[in-house]
């Protein structure tokens, strides 16, 4: 987390939650305001002109002590992330989604243009995306990312004054930031005059701190552990967050996979409303989805329009898959196997290969350790089935979740190799009509659910858990945005005062 940074772009918290569902990464660039930038326009469709909030310091912090934030710092930023300039080489965390960016230049003191190669109606969203829009000073950086947290500056609500390797990360207020309260305007930020954040990887050491007042909040709590700790302190306020459902990855170009009624076989053998309720004791529901989460309204069909006969290959229906496996030449099943990330939910997986028994499929489980699965996945060295957790109801942005099918891209763990698919995708990138996206990641997602690249379980739920007197926090995720939700979060001490905290 970069709580000294700031971004160009931020969310709109002027926007009701009951608009946007802010508990996930995807956020469309309508509910999307400016930060840094305070006004901005799209000169044509391969150019984005910014202007830059003007006044703005960054902390009062060696090397930087306090100078004004220009556009050079934003040329320089996108320069080291792209490899020009004086920068050496391009970030890899971030080419794979700033590809299309062609320059950025500084038209003046306060204003920045973005060149992209190619025109296309998403590189506005493209360019109010938080990720790579953290812009730190240029002097505390040269090729790749601060390695000592001396020199973490930027124009952000905190100053980061203390950091303890694996411990703990201490954060005192910014007393010149610039920024207000969107909700609140007249109230400036951040709220709190300090801020700490402590790394405790023992999960029951930090569910003792949680339930004891010691920490505030803490993060991506699975059912099991949220169920434990309603019953042990039932004032603690919960908020549930959508998360990526797991997947069987399959190798559509291997034998016995190659033929379509072998992946609808396996995918009618899984029992996803039993999943739900005893796996997840329900607190998931059932419902088959696709690539695209439930909560990015707009960007998917859902269950209840699907054509009947899409409805029935998503249904738990083990007689009809031994009938298909039989049309496919398989009438007493066959044998395969999954590579799975050691660090994933392998009982769950361990629940398919049971299930997959029903139908006469023996599946066998082959782990390794989350780098070597990762070489070996994005090598194609598996050849039947890998276990996956990020391509069933994904929160992210719909074009990022979408372009991980794409037969040239290296988390095509499928190897679908569909011309018809990569042309959607494409378009999708490239398409000067605002409004094509949703059709398009519509159109990808019933493309990819009716072709059964991938066994889809169902998506999931994290919680986040916190004080009743952590107040400002409305349950959104905690992701890039960590700085400016912190900076909106304040204790009401009569509440803790009265719980005896």
């Amino acid at each position: 987390m970069f709580g000294w940074l700031d971004t160009l772009f931020f969310y709109d918290w002027t926007v009701s939650p009951e608009t946007w569902d802010f508990r996930i990464d995807s956020v469309p660039q309508e509910y999307r305001a400016g930060a840094l930038v305070k006004t901005y326009e799209v000169s044509d469709p391969q150019t984005v002109i910014l202007h830059l909030r003007q006044g703005v310091l960054f902390q009062n912090k060696a090397p930087v002590n306090g100078r004004e934030f220009i556009a050079d710092d934003v040329v320089q930023h996108f320069d080291r992330l792209l490899g020009k300039g004086s920068y050496t080489k391009p970030d890899p965390l971030y080419m794979a989604w700033l590809y299309n960016y062609e320059s950025v230049t500084a038209k003046d003191k306060y204003t920045v243009v973005v060149k992209f190669k190619a025109p296309g109606a998403m590189n506005e969203l493209t360019v109010k995306e938080m990720p790579w829009n953290q812009v730190e000073a240029p002097e505390t950086v040269k090729d790749g990312p601060i390695t000592d947290w001396h020199n973490a500056v930027g124009t952000g609500p905190w100053i980061l004054t203390d950091l303890v390797a694996n411990t703990t990360m201490t954060f005192e207020k910014n007393p010149t930031y610039w920024g207000y309260d969107d909700r609140h305007p007249k109230n400036r930020l951040p709220y709190a005059d300090v801020l700490k954040v402590q790394c405790i990887p023992d999960l029951a050491t930090a569910l003792a701190a949680l339930r004891t007042g010691k920490i505030d909040i803490i993060t991506a709590i699975n059912w099991q552990q949220a169920e434990s700790v309603a019953a042990s302190n039932p004032e603690l306020v919960q908020e549930k967050l959508p998360t990526n459902g797991a997947t069987l990855d399959i190798r559509c170009d291997m034998a016995p996979f190659t033929d379509i009624n072998v992946r609808k076989a396996l995918q009618m053998a899984v029992n996803r409303n039993e999943i739900a309720k005893s796996y997840y004791h329900g607190t998931t529901e059932g419902t088959p989805v696709g690539i695209i989460s439930l909560s990015n309204k707009g960007y998917y069909t859902p269950y209840a329009q699907w054509p009947k006969e899409l409805q029935e290959e998503y249904s738990y229906n083990p007689t009809r898959a031994k009938e298909l496996l039989a049309a496919a030449g398989f009438p007493d099943g066959f044998k395969t196997n999954v590579v799975a990330n050691s660090a994933t939910d392998l009982a769950l997986l361990q629940v398919l290969q049971d299930e997959f028994k029903d139908i006469n499929v023996e599946m066998e489980i082959r782990t390794m350790d989350p780098t070597t699965f990762q070489a070996y996945v994005s090598a194609g060295k598996h050849d039947q089935l890998c276990w996956t957790s990020s391509s069933c109801g994904v929160t992210w942005p719909p074009a990022r979740s979408v372009d991980q099918g794409h037969s040239k891209k290296a988390t095509n763990y499928t190897h679908n190799n569909d011309p018809v698919y990569d042309a959607l995708v494409e378009k999708m990138g490239t398409t000067l009509d605002a409004t094509e996206p949703k059709r398009l990641s519509i159109e990808c997602d019933m493309y990819a659910l009716s072709h059964h690249w991938r066994v889809n379980v169902i998506p999931i739920n994290t919680f986040n858990i916190f004080q009743p007197y952590l107040k400002g926090y409305n349950g959104e995720g905690l992701t890039f945005g960590e700085t400016g939700y912190f900076a909106r979060w304040w204790v009401d001490q009569k509440v803790k005062t009265s719980m005896g905290r």
